[in-house]
């Protein structure tokens, strides 16, 4: 063979070498569409299963007792029991020759008898166990009771388990097995984890404080705001980690659940998880006062100053919005040359008000970081003047990282590390409307015009974002 030649054909039939251009665009859609991707990969494979699962629950016959094992499993339990009896009859037969009951093989032989015994009960009781466990999610499959909180491979194993695919087994002692492919062994029943139902308690009791929260008609701030927080927290304290789970990701109040990043269902995350789980919560319960607060409140006409009736409604149910700019914008310190950890937590903090947009601002530091991985490169002066060239010199970037960032990617004049500049960049994202928006703005720019260590800035400052910082 002209290894020469094979050479040749394969790379006449290659596709065209990769780019640094291509290579950074993978490389910054791969780490930014990641979470979105892990959500998406396991809301199919959840897909799959529950079809899996509903379509072994319609081909049911009617007039079938669902709890008897299927003659294959039945079959691995007689031939355990045809086994144990027969070691029983023996062990039996030889101790009864034996006169002398102290005698080491007479108790041997009555401890071995005892074992069979006892397996023998062992496993009509994890049998049973089995059988009401098969029924009771098939019966809670097809009543859409079991959350999406459990883990896929949790899902995956019950799909196996009680629609009669997994091969069923008899252990020692009479334990009931299941063969598990992955590890080519068999596990134990009694061990094996068993899919929680969603958390109708906790929602129930979220549902009525929300509905409370509403006829009460007033907005949802100070003292009361507090207590409200105390009592949702309260809530997912009582609900312990599956409670928590099923409300981050069941439908009660939110339809798909809250879209939280699979990072905080780690177990270790879990401190983080119920953090975000009662923000979300907290969230939907002060914009739900705020609706009930406007629906109550009778329509206002144009006052002096010229404000439409509907701007006055809605500035006065929305300083909500306005006290998270502030607290966004407090974190300006900590925010210098958009390269910092902080500067990633504001971008991610304005990512998270629309999280089902496909557009994400990132910091000077992680764009630039992707434009090097792109690049196969180093950190260098002539890289930093490269980015420049090609992204300008910004603080912050929006992007789609489903799209090629080279077309997709513009810099924005906001200086992460000027509160007023924050502050407008936080309104500016927000679901306000634009007579809303400017309301806040300009009443902010008033009210820090005033002080005398005010800077007076509102737009972004490009040389403050300068590569140098990095």
């Amino acid at each position: 063979m002209n290894v020469n030649l094979v050479k040749g054909d394969k790379l006449a039939n290659a596709g065209p070498e990769k780019s640094w251009d291509d290579n950074f665009m993978a490389g910054f859609a791969a780490e930014y569409a990641n979470n979105k991707a892990i959500m998406l990969q396991a809301k199919a494979e959840r897909s799959a299963i529950n079809a899996k699962v509903a379509g072994y629950i319609d081909q049911l016959d009617t007039n079938v007792d669902i709890t008897e094992l299927t003659p294959t499993q039945q079959n691995a339990v007689t031939n355990y029991l045809v086994k144990q009896r027969g070691e029983y009859a023996n062990a039996a037969s030889q101790i009864a020759r034996i006169e002398d009951p102290s005698s080491p093989l007479y108790m041997e032989l009555r401890t071995k008898m005892n074992g069979i015994s006892q397996s023998f009960q062992n496993l009509a009781t994890q049998v049973n166990s089995y059988k009401e466990d098969k029924a009771s999610y098939l019966k809670d499959f097809d009543n859409s009771l079991i959350s999406e909180g459990n883990e896929l491979n949790t899902l995956s194993q019950a799909s196996k388990l009680y629609t009669n695919e997994a091969s069923l087994g008899v252990g020692q002692g009479g334990s009931l097995v299941f063969w598990n492919e992955a590890k080519e062994d068999y596990d134990s029943y009694n061990q094996m984890p068993k899919p929680f139902l969603k958390d109708f308690d906790g929602a129930n009791k979220l549902l009525e404080m929300n509905k409370n929260i509403y006829s009460t008609g007033r907005a949802l701030t100070g003292s009361r705001k507090n207590m409200v927080r105390q009592q949702v927290n309260n809530i997912l304290a009582k609900g312990g980690r599956q409670g928590l789970l099923s409300l981050a990701t069941d439908d009660f109040i939110t339809e798909g659940g809250l879209g939280l990043g699979p990072h905080l269902f780690d177990p270790a995350n879990e401190d983080a998880l119920k953090e975000a789980v009662l923000t979300s919560y907290m969230d939907v319960l002060t914009e739900s006062a705020d609706q009930g607060a406007m629906d109550k409140r009778p329509a206002t006409r144009a006052g002096g100053s010229g404000m439409s009736g509907a701007l006055k409604d809605e500035i006065n149910v929305s300083g909500h919005v306005q006290d998270k700019a502030e607290e966004f914008a407090k974190l300006s310190a900590n925010a210098g040359g958009g390269s910092g950890a902080t500067a990633s937590e504001m971008a991610n903090i304005v990512n998270s008000i629309d999280p089902g947009s496909t557009k994400m601002y990132v910091t000077k530091g992680e764009l630039y970081n992707k434009f090097l991985f792109g690049l196969d490169e180093e950190d260098s002066a002539e890289q930093r003047k490269a980015f420049t060239e090609q992204f300008g010199d910004y603080n912050l970037y929006i992007t789609n990282p489903l799209k090629d960032p080279r077309l997709d990617t513009r810099g924005l004049d906001v200086n992460l590390s000027n509160p007023q500049s924050a502050y407008e960049f936080y309104i500016s994202n927000s679901d306000l409307s634009n007579k809303a928006k400017s309301y806040y703005i300009n009443a902010h720019r008033n009210q820090k015009s005033t002080s005398s260590n005010s800077k007076a800035s509102s737009g972004g400052n490009k040389n403050s974002g300068s590569l140098d910082n990095l």
